[in-house]
């Protein structure tokens, strides 16, 4: 992330994502790092320090498998490097655990210059969700047994819910808690 505040504050939109749907939610740890002071002294400075490396938070459920989760900014270069940190842990867990990527899409409320006469916003407070899907490609007549593994992009979860029956984006009213234009805003009910 690019502050610390700031990946505080999505981990925490996640974590209250997760507990919606009855998980049981773990976050990473802290470390204290020494480091000089510029008076032949040292300082403690604390760090966050992810789960084997890869993960910031792990939720449980007992009906449902483990969930890993990482999450960063949505930036192209935070997003890959956290798939090769995952993509590194992932060939030593089970395969039947899932692994998601939660890139965290912040900003201002800003209107969307195609739409200035509708007064719509664009998309925002929302994170774009990656999941890296495993499965065993077993072959008996040449003898392998592989475990495949490939990223794919799922829907927006969206952190801000619906008021009053109206859609955020665009103001109209919605049709079975949907924006009949924007079926992405939803009202905060994610099926993961």
């Amino acid at each position: 992330m690019a502050t610390k505040d700031k990946g505080n504050v999505a981990e925490g939109k996640v974590r209250r994502i997760f507990e919606a749907m009855n998980y049981l939610v773990a976050s990473h740890g802290k470390k204290v790092n020494w480091i000089p002071d510029g008076k032949g002294g040292r300082r403690p400075v604390v760090a966050d320090v992810d789960l084997f490396g890869a993960y910031d938070l792990v939720a449980i459920s007992f009906y449902k498998p483990t969930t890993w989760i990482q999450v960063c900014s949505n930036n192209a270069a935070d997003i890959s490097e956290r798939k090769k940190k995952i993509e590194k842990v992932a060939k030593s867990m089970n395969p039947n655990n899932r692994l998601f990527l939660f890139a965290y899409q912040g900003g201002r409320k800003t209107l969307d210059r195609r739409h200035t006469k509708e007064k719509r916003f664009k998309a925002r407070d929302f994170f774009q969700v990656y999941e890296l899907k495993r499965r065993w490609n077993v072959d008996i007549d040449k003898e392998i047994h592989d475990l495949i593994e490939e990223w794919v992009m799922l829907d927006k979860v969206f952190c801000k819910a619906q008021l009053d029956g109206v859609c955020w984006v665009c103001k109209k009213e919605l049709v079975d808690r949907r924006c009949p234009d924007h079926d992405w805003a939803g009202d905060q009910i994610v099926y993961l």
